[in-house]
């Protein structure tokens, strides 16, 4: 599965949505046959596009899956918002095309108690 996460460059904080701490996704899938790809800039999401199993991304730093984009997205199942809100995703042609659109809110709460 190739996951692509759009996360901004590192803030000097211990903010783990950033593309160092990557909300421990690395750690997570080490071992495991899942390419994660890590992205600075919502224009990286066209070189995935075709090939992209998941998108993550946040509020902040959306990743616009817009109609053309999912026309173009052959594997995509599933759009994550680390977060809450998903307007950056088209919601009608994401279910026409089957894709899980999904909001983690309160993933802060749950991330304090995976980093301690």
């Amino acid at each position: 599965m190739k996951i692509v996460a759009l996360f901004p460059a590192s803030t000097g904080s211990s903010q783990l949505l950033t593309k160092e701490a990557s909300l421990g996704l690395r750690d997570f899938l080490n071992g495991t046959e899942d390419e994660l790809v890590l992205i600075t800039d919502d224009k990286e999401i066209d070189q995935h596009i075709e090939d992209m199993d998941v998108v993550i991304s946040s509020p902040f730093l959306p990743a616009y899956i817009t109609k053309e984009r999912v026309e173009k997205a052959k594997n995509l199942k599933l759009a994550i918002t680390a977060g809450i809100g998903s307007d950056h995703v088209d919601i009608e042609a994401a279910a026409e095309k089957g894709i899980t659109v999904a909001e983690v809110t309160g993933y802060r709460d749950n991330l304090k108690e995976i980093s301690n």
